[in-house]
């Protein structure tokens, strides 16, 4: 395939345990990369492009002070880029546990779906509107 969408939600600022335990069951030397004369060689993925879409409950950001705190974010970018995929975009939609339905659907509707039709114009070369979102 040419690209991987992974959709998950947050837990403890990582992954889920059945999410992780899928990254750790693939994500194995010898079969996605190898490592020889002290060169790492990525074979499986080198030429995928990677989405992550994935959920928080809080808001991770400069005025909560907790921006560090966003494992997923960095461990997604650096596993899938250190196995050679070509290209890691994450989608976040952000504090789903703590803002008001009206304050989530603009988050939804105003960032995720805009970076998710940016991403499809880019990589298909056409405008897919994917605005349609339910509540």
């Amino acid at each position: 395939c040419d690209y991987l969408i992974l959709s998950s939600p947050m837990n403890n600022f990582g992954y889920p345990a059945p999410v992780k335990a899928w990254i750790d069951a693939v994500m194995q030397k010898g079969f996605v990369y190898d490592i020889e004369n002290d060169t790492h060689t990525p074979k499986k993925i080198k030429d995928l492009t990677v989405l992550i879409i994935y959920t928080s409950g809080i808001i991770f950001d400069q005025v909560s002070e907790n921006i560090s705190w966003n494992g997923l974010e960095a461990e997604g970018k650096n596993l899938f880029s250190y196995m050679g995929a070509k290209e890691v975009r994450t989608v976040h939609v952000q504090g789903v546990d703590i803002l008001e339905e009206r304050f989530l659907k603009y988050r939804i509707e105003n960032v995720a779906m805009r970076k998710l039709n940016s991403l499809a114009k880019v990589w298909y070369g056409v405008n897919h509107n994917l605005e349609t979102y339910s509540s």
